[in-house]
């Protein structure tokens, strides 16, 4: 929210010394479009995609060697299709 309206515009992040992380576009409070991330040298990343509805739709984490470590998919209504950590167990 930005003065009480969902926000629309380009979002930011910085790593803890202050140089860009993260770039993303938000149009009426959710993301959209092209994100952008930049990380230095090995270490954990993850990723995320949103259904049109708003609701997440995947989210990827990687190990320090840049493989998947997990991976979780939902339906558009936000119920958990599936879970590689699950099947890891």
């Amino acid at each position: 929210m930005w003065d009480g309206a969902p926000f629309t515009g380009i979002i930011y992040a910085n790593h803890p010394d202050g140089v860009l992380e993260l770039e993303y576009n938000n149009a009426e409070g959710l993301p959209s479009g092209i994100q952008r991330q930049w990380y230095r040298g090995k270490g954990s990343v993850w990723s995320r995609r949103w259904h049109p509805n708003g609701v997440l739709k995947y989210e990827r984490t990687n190990d320090q060697n840049g493989l998947a470590s997990r991976i979780r998919e939902w339906s558009e209504d936000g119920r958990l299709l599936s879970d590689t950590a699950e099947r890891r167990g």
